[in-house]
């Protein structure tokens, strides 16, 4: 079996709520099997040049508000256009300085309550859920303003008090494809024996490494 290459960007200096090194440890536990995993929080700087040296790119920045960039932004929905392959997990979806991402990513985010035990359920039979049953952990309950006219295909919702919200889903992006996953707020998330599948499972629907 062959290594794939998957850089992963996020915030550890300069974050302020989702910290990278506090998940380094479970993502490099989870995919260091099948993936040459580069940390890095220079997303400010990132050109597609530097993105299509890896087969995957997972997005967890915490900081985009004050660090990212629109060129950088760019740089991202280009390597997807172009057939690059992205996992985004919880706050990576939060870019203002490049609100182009959103509909690149299918949804928006808008808010969301105090950290709370939420009840995952997966959706469909997709890849992404495989051997993924129900689970329950503490999370923070993010809510969406879902994309009109997108090619989103859901695989993931959580209940909170009585209402069900979307959690996970794949989507298209031109030649490319995205993997969104809400949870991933800190450490006890990414501990999660049932998150980690579905971080697994993505990474090898997105880049297989056979």
């Amino acid at each position: 079996m062959s290594k794939k290459t998957a850089l992963v960007l996020g915030d550890t200096t300069q974050a302020h709520w989702h910290f990278m090194n506090a998940a380094e440890p479970y993502i490099r536990e989870t995919l260091e099997e099948n993936y040459e995993l580069t940390f890095s929080e220079a997303y400010p700087d990132m050109t597609a040049a530097l993105l299509n040296q890896y087969d995957l790119v997972i997005n967890y920045a915490d900081n985009w508000g004050e660090r990212g960039t629109v060129p950088a932004g760019v740089a991202l929905l280009d390597f997807v256009a172009n057939g690059g392959q992205l996992l985004t997990i919880h706050s990576g979806i939060i870019t203002p300085n490049a609100k182009f991402l959103l509909q690149m990513h299918g949804g928006k985010f808008l808010r969301h309550a105090d950290y709370a035990t939420l009840n995952y359920k997966t959706l469909g039979n997709h890849p992404v859920t495989e051997g993924v049953g129900s689970f329950s952990m503490g999370e923070e309950p993010y809510e969406y303003e879902l994309a009109l006219f997108s090619e989103r295909e859901p695989v993931l919702e959580f209940e909170l008090n009585g209402t069900i919200y979307p959690a996970g889903w794949v989507i298209p992006y031109g030649l490319g494809r995205i993997v969104y996953l809400q949870p991933g707020h800190d450490a006890r998330s990414f501990a999660v024996p049932e998150f980690q599948k579905l971080i697994k499972n993505s990474a090898l629907w997105l880049c297989p490494t056979i």
